[in-house]
């Protein structure tokens, strides 16, 4: 996923800036994102659109100058990734609804349990297994939407220093600030998917935004909505950033 921050990283000079020598990494880094897995790339769409009007909205008096940039860039981007695009798509229509197929709806589901954002992970689990063992057991019993279906690497847990650091964040008042955390509760909403867990209970009746995408080709293509954890990181990230600014701030 390293293209995404990278990506980011040039859309923003290349509004701040209006250069072309930013618009060509731009659409470098976005068309390496889904030359890696076309999955990344629908995963972090949400969040390099809604971060580029951001840009846009903050320097709205070069509006005409930034989009004069990033339109070329994306369809350069678009056209670096259509020559490995094109073999897969013939692929696709060739399997048809096989198993193989791309939009093929799997038979496993994976949610993430909303506790398990404040529960450490598998390593640290060590220093208290007599307290976390029986809560982990409870976070894995979920028959058809098992959390860790795709491996022992699967740990949504966020951190109590950073989670403390990114809450700190908030006393800036920055606008940017305000973004990052949209950002994170967007992506959390989403990546618990349907329906909601809470330390292994399944509540069916709660409304979960998951339910829009129930049934639709992304959520054919994305699968197990706990995958979106992989980009919370990066606004996660940004928070901390932001916190632990404001805190050598105050300490001079």
């Amino acid at each position: 996923v390293f293209p995404v921050p990278l990506a980011l990283l040039f859309i923003t000079r290349t509004v701040r800036r209006g250069r072309w020598a930013d618009a060509l990494p731009t659409a470098v880094f976005l068309a390496l994102i889904g030359i890696a897995r076309w999955q990344l790339l629908l995963m972090s769409a949400p969040l390099i659109m809604l971060y580029a009007l951001f840009l846009l909205w903050q320097h709205r008096e070069n509006l005409r100058r930034s989009l004069s940039r990033l339109i070329p860039a994306a369809l350069l981007a678009l056209m670096l990734m259509l020559p490995l695009a094109l073999p897969l798509i013939r692929d696709q229509l060739a399997q048809g609804e096989s198993n193989s197929a791309a939009l093929a709806e799997s038979p496993l589901v994976t949610v993430t349990d909303a506790f398990a954002y404040f529960f450490p992970s598998w390593l640290y689990e060590r220093l208290f297994s007599e307290y976390a063992t029986p809560l982990a057991a409870d976070l894995l019993n979920l028959p058809a939407y098992s959390l860790i279906a795709a491996g022992s690497f699967y740990v949504p847990f966020v951190g109590f220093a950073t989670l403390t650091l990114a809450l700190l964040a908030l006393f800036s008042r920055k606008t940017t600030v305000y973004f990052w955390l949209t950002a994170a509760m967007l992506y959390i909403a989403f990546a618990l998917g349907n329906p909601l867990a809470i330390t292994g209970t399944l509540y069916e009746a709660v409304p979960m935004p998951y339910r829009l995408l129930d049934g639709s080709a992304i959520d054919a293509v994305l699968r197990r909505p706990h995958r979106l954890n992989i980009f919370l990181s990066l606004p996660v990230a940004m928070l901390v950033g932001y916190g632990v600014t404001w805190v050598l701030g105050r300490n001079g």
